[in-house]
């Protein structure tokens, strides 16, 4: 659903507490990007809050980065669910195509692929690749702990051995 660039959405806007909101946008008072757009700023990807504001339920969104993404995502949304959806039946072309004729028709009801899908495809990674950062780092704390907490172990040992 669209949604209208007006103050009432403004004021109810939450993009500048986002953790991907810079300096850059801070700078150029950009905001409210579910109406107005993708920001023309260099942009890192920290999180996302949009599912959280009050226009996105007001107006029925999905998704978010819509400082990334823009508006226009919401009218191809339909089209890079089905798009991934259809990558389902390639299989099944690949068989058509070996039994004849009948591939041409299955091939209409495959949907092609759009930018948003790819969009979609690289935030995925992007956020998998985050994810499994934090965990490598929390396994990386959690080992060094542990090498702690045994060679305190260890060091209470030999002083109960000692005394």
């Amino acid at each position: 659903m669209e949604v209208p660039d007006t103050e009432e959405n403004l004021k109810k806007c939450i993009c500048m507490n986002c953790p991907s909101y810079n300096e850059c946008m801070k700078t150029g008072m950009q905001g409210l990007f579910c109406a107005r757009g993708k920001t023309d700023c260099d942009l890192e990807r920290l999180g996302c809050i949009c599912n959280q504001c009050p226009i996105s339920s007001d107006y029925q969104l999905f998704g978010g980065y819509y400082c990334a993404i823009g508006t226009d995502w919401d009218e191809d949304f339909g089209k890079a669910i089905k798009a991934l959806i259809g990558t389902t039946f390639v299989p099944l072309k690949v068989a058509a195509d070996i039994a004849g004729d009948i591939a041409e028709n299955l091939g209409a009801y495959i949907p092609k692929p759009s930018k948003l899908a790819s969009t979609i495809i690289s935030t995925r990674i992007s956020t998998l690749k985050t994810i499994t950062k934090a965990i490598e780092k929390e396994i990386t704390l959690l080992e060094e702990y542990k090498k702690k907490l045994e060679a305190e172990e260890a060091k209470k040992k030999e002083k109960v051995k000692v005394e």
